[in-house]
């Protein structure tokens, strides 16, 4: 090979590294950017309730609601009950002021129930 070929094919192949690297930047600065607005655009979370309560009965059934406060923009929950015998409890509603749930249990049954909400912040 010619001294001429070869060295305009390291000057192509210096200006195709130079222009590959600049758009790499270019592509990156951009994404950091996109994720810097979408961060600010998202709702901050912060957990408003954080509870267990429990039921255990004896020879008699019973059933009760409870009411917690929620105070801000609801945006998610999670609930969990653990059962034994015949009970169960559920979320009846929940809303930006407060969260309901249901409970009940017949004789000698009991639940256990775990709930968390988060509102925005």
């Amino acid at each position: 090979m010619s001294t001429r070929y070869l060295r305009c094919a390291g000057l192509i192949a210096l200006v195709a590294g130079v222009l590959q690297v600049g758009c790499l930047v270019d592509v990156e600065n951009e994404h950091k950017d996109g994720d810097a607005l979408a961060e600010s655009a998202l709702p901050i979370e912060v957990l408003a309730v954080n509870v267990t309560d429990s039921m255990n009965r004896g020879i008699f059934g019973k059933r009760r609601d409870y009411v917690y406060h929620v105070g801000g923009k609801y945006v998610r929950h999670e609930f969990s009950v653990d059962t034994h015998g015949h009970a169960d409890a559920y979320v009846e509603s929940i809303d930006d002021n407060e969260a309901h749930v249901h409970g009940w249990a017949d004789a000698f049954s009991g639940y256990t129930f775990t709930l968390k909400v988060w509102i925005e912040q």
